[in-house]
This record gives structure tokens, C-alpha cells and sequence, in this order.
């Protein structure tokens, strides 16, 4: 999980995004299954653009083998440390549900017919 914190310009948000991706992905084995989640204000978004935001999220995808996606979150405001408490906790029970969807395809697929 990616929080974009305080009042950055859309450069320096820029920055410390692809920063922290970069440090998240940088504890993944090639064989992992990564997806990063980035919280930021519909106002950062909007002073980032869109477009700009989004071609760099695709580009540190596909740069990163491990990284299956990075999901960009828009939030009204700022998160308090208990939201993103929360948020996290939401990440963890999503990924721990594609991981046992993932088994039971893996072994269906081993089953014989």
C-alpha cells in the first residue's frame, strides 16, 4: 500500500509514488504475485493528471516481472492512520482470497477428468 501524505506538489507526488512502489517491489521474488494498492485524494490526482498518473502506474507494471497490477484508490480526503489500519486489513483478506481462488484453480486443473 502506496499513501500519498501531506500537500506535495504533483512532481514531488510523482516521485514519492514511483519511489515507494519501486521500495514495495524491490522485497518481490520474481515469482510472487504483486499488487500494490495507491491511495491519493481526487485532489492530487487531478493536480498529477490522470493521464500522467496512469502512464507511469502502467509503466512500473510492466517494468516489474513480480507486479500483476497497482490499483489506483481515490479518496475524498486524506487518510487517518486508523482508515489506513483498516485499508490494509481490506488488502490482506483480498490477496488471502486470490490466493485460495488460485489453489482451488491450480488444483482442479491438476484433478483428473
Amino acid at each position: 500500500m502506496v499513501n500519498v501524505t501531506g500537500e506535495l506538489s504533483a512532481l514531488k507526488a510523482r516521485s514519492a509514488i514511483k519511489s515507494e512502489i519501486e521500495a514495495i517491489a524491490a522485497g518481490y521474488s520474481p515469482h510472487d504475485l504483486g499488487v500494490i494498492r495507491v491511495f491519493a485524494t481526487i485532489r492530487q490526482v487531478s493536480q498529477i493528471g490522470t493521464g500522467r498518473l496512469d502512464k507511469l502506474l502502467k509503466t512500473l507494471v510492466d517494468a516489474i516481472p513480480a507486479l500483476q497490477t497497482i490499483q489506483l484508490i481515490r479518496e475524498p480526503g486524506r487518510l487517518s492512520a486508523e482508515q489506513m489500519m483498516a485499508r490494509a486489513q481490506e488488502g490482506e483478506r483480498d490477496m488471502t482470497a486470490i490466493m485460495e481462488r488460485a489453489g482451488r484453480e491450480e488444483t482442479e486443473d491438476a484433478s483428473p477428468v
